[in-house]
């Protein structure tokens, strides 16, 4: 009995079907059939009823169903205690992300990966998405981290969530009274903004041109801190991300059609798979949507 045969053998009973069953497992028909059948000579038992309406398993089909999972189930789980063990000796991965993202949720998250995973070693960069471009490209980067737009020719692009972009307002400002802002209510706000060519001001740009928004300008500033400090002290509005929500003085409300981005992983065209790597991005999205997702 071979760990292939058992992968075939389970996608027939799972489809019905020889045919879709080649289909799913990249193989010949004749070849999965032939497999299959070396399968049953081998238990000496046959193992699907074959009929004009497809195959269904017999009784000793089902019991092999149940244990065929089993098996596999325990091989994916030794693959990863395997990949896990050789991870821990030692190695470094270098994580790149865009300065909007780098000081929000990542920390956590890496705080969390040690916990369960003291090595390898994971370093976290932050950087303009320029410098992650290249230098995931030439390898000093396992991953990049950044938000679309994005040009992905030539790369291996994940989305990890979408962040929502908050109207930011100083403590008691009327608008803090409603649960969502409507888009007329900011008609008449003063606007902190960050600069044209900072990532997040595309976004708030094509809001404003959607809802044929003039947007009375305040400020402009090229760090989230700046824009959040000048609300703070009352200067204006500001439409800040989900994740980078501050401790301080201020009130966020989601804005009714309001604009958002896409956060994404990028990795070289072929990438390494590394288990240390979808673990710690599994963990940055558990924590980040958890936070753009406070429970009720």
């Amino acid at each position: 009995m071979e760990i292939h045969q058992l992968r075939y053998f389970l996608a027939v009973a799972k489809t019905g079907s020889f045919r879709e069953a080649s289909f799913q497992c990249h193989v010949t028909q004749p070849a999965l059939s032939q497999q299959i059948h070396k399968l049953e000579s081998d238990l000496e038992v046959a193992l699907f009823y074959r009929n004009h309406r497809g195959v269904t398993p017999t009784p000793a089909g089902r019991v092999l169903v149940e244990r065929a999972n089993g098996i596999l189930e325990q091989i994916e789980r030794a693959k990863k205690a395997v990949q896990i063990q050789a991870a821990s000796s030692g190695e470094k991965i270098e994580i790149g992300a865009i300065p909007t993202i780098a000081p929000y949720r990542l920390a956590q998250a890496l705080a969390r990966f040690r916990q369960k995973f003291p090595n390898p070693l994971l370093i976290i960069r932050e950087e303009p998405i320029s410098r992650i471009v290249r230098m995931v490209e030439e390898g000093e980067l396992e991953i990049g981290i950044a938000s679309l737009p994005f040009d992905a020719a030539g790369f291996a692009m994940e989305e990890l969530f979408t962040d929502e972009l908050l109207l930011a307002m100083p403590v008691r400002h009327p608008l803090t009274l409603k649960t969502v802002v409507q888009v007329e209510d900011l008609s008449s706000q003063k606007f902190i903004l960050l600069d044209d060519d900072h990532c997040l001001s595309g976004p708030v740009r094509r809001f404003f041109q959607v809802h044929n928004i003039r947007p009375e300008v305040a400020f402009k500033g090229c760090q989230l801190e700046t824009v959040q400090s000048f609300v703070m002290a009352g200067e204006g509005v500001a439409f800040v991300p989900a994740m980078a929500q501050c401790a301080g003085p201020l009130e966020y409300r989601p804005v009714e059609r309001g604009p958002s981005r896409t956060i994404i992983a990028i990795q070289k065209k072929h990438p390494r798979s590394l288990d240390a790597i979808k673990m710690f991005l599994s963990l940055f999205r558990e924590i980040a949507t958890a936070r753009l997702n406070p429970p009720k």
